[in-house]
């Protein structure tokens, strides 16, 4: 049921932006697509699970989902932004075009067997979905081909695109995505990902990251004659990350703010 209910959701929300004003007919077209596909979108889920690749390794089921969206039509790019596994699928040239976000990759030990609630790995050690992940293709795919196929049908104007980035859980891959221009001419982004809930939110939200690292260089004294000349790297570190850690609870719900210490070296001059 999560599933039906993640389609119902995407499509609430991708019919009205495609049409402007959807009536209750096209939206019925667009769902009726999605029962008739119920089957074929099950097992797109299935073999991306069995599957179970790592970020930057999502060969098969990239391949799998390039396969799928070129026999609905749509115009598929593997490679982008110098990724191998970044999927991109667009059919239409116009406005609005609506975009939606997701990924396929594993988790690093995840694999677990089936309809088990306990632990079970199928292959100890081994990759594998414990977040979900492997049903983004088949529910991404549903929702863009059944608003792909009611826009053809009712003569509705605009783009339906699927971004598919890779190494969502250790790798920040979206960032380089947007740097790449893909998303210049994007009107709305539709951010998916499986949950127990039958809920789409809207607005600004903590999808967004900017990183940076900072670097202190000190100056060497003697500790015991004249410690006053120096500069304590150490001690810039350290009140930074006491600054940063009073910082976080002055921040509003929507911000996060996290940080590490890398790396300490120390050189001599």
């Amino acid at each position: 049921m999560i599933g039906k209910f993640s389609f119902v959701s995407l499509l609430s929300v991708l019919v009205p932006l495609a049409c402007q004003a959807a009536s209750d007919e096209q939206k019925q077209f667009a769902f009726d697509i999605v029962e008739k596909n119920a089957a074929p979108i099950a097992k797109i889920g299935d073999s991306i699970f069995y599957f179970g690749e790592l970020g930057m390794q999502e060969f098969e089921s990239t391949k799998l989902m390039k396969e799928v969206f070129e026999a609905a039509g749509f115009t598929v790019e593997l490679g982008a932004a110098g990724m191998p596994t970044n999927l991109w699928a667009r059919w239409g040239n116009g406005h609005p075009a609506v975009a939606i976000v997701s990924e396929i990759d594993a988790l690093p030990g995840g694999s677990q067997t089936p309809m088990e609630l306990t632990r079970k790995p199928l292959v100890p050690g081994a990759p594998g979905h414990m977040e979900g992940h492997n049903t983004h293709g088949g529910v991404a795919a549903a929702a863009a081909f059944a608003v792909k196929q009611t826009m053809v049908r009712y003569g509705i104007p605009g783009s339906v695109i699927i971004s598919l980035g890779p190494a969502e859980e250790q790798i920040i891959s979206r960032p380089y995505i947007v740097r790449a221009g893909y998303f210049k001419d994007v009107d709305a982004i539709i951010y998916l990902h499986i949950g127990d809930q039958f809920a789409t939110g809207y607005g600004l939200a903590n999808y967004a990251s900017i990183s940076a690292n900072f670097t202190f260089h000190g100056k060497t004294a003697h500790g015991a004659v004249n410690p006053w000349d120096g500069k304590d790297a150490l001690d810039a570190v350290a009140l930074m990350d006491v600054g940063v850690a009073y910082l976080r609870q002055q921040l509003h719900p929507t911000y996060r703010a996290h940080r590490v210490i890398a790396m300490a070296a120390f050189s001599p001059t």
